[in-house]
């Protein structure tokens, strides 16, 4: 995926809530340039649901969506910019 200079130079500007239908509590994740390399860990279904989460959120700040999720359950991505 292909992200905007701005976000690769910004730290910590970008952060996301995402609210669990389950229990109702509240996680917040910050996207800084760290998300060039590996973002953070999950598991099983949360991981599906980050991945969405941060889709949103990037695509609201006019950028490119992360969408690997590869099998060991870390969310990458892939600079081509």
């Amino acid at each position: 995926m292909v992200y905007s200079r701005k976000l690769e130079k910004t730290e910590y500007k970008y952060v996301y809530k995402m609210k669990s239908v389950r229990n109702s509590t509240e996680t917040f994740y910050s996207a800084s340039k760290t998300i060039l390399g590996k973002l953070f860990t999950v598991s099983g279904k949360t991981a599906k649901i980050a991945a969405m989460a941060l889709d949103i959120k990037l695509i609201e700040n006019g950028l490119a969506p992360i969408n690997v999720l590869k099998k060991s359950n870390k969310i990458t991505q892939n600079d081509r910019g």
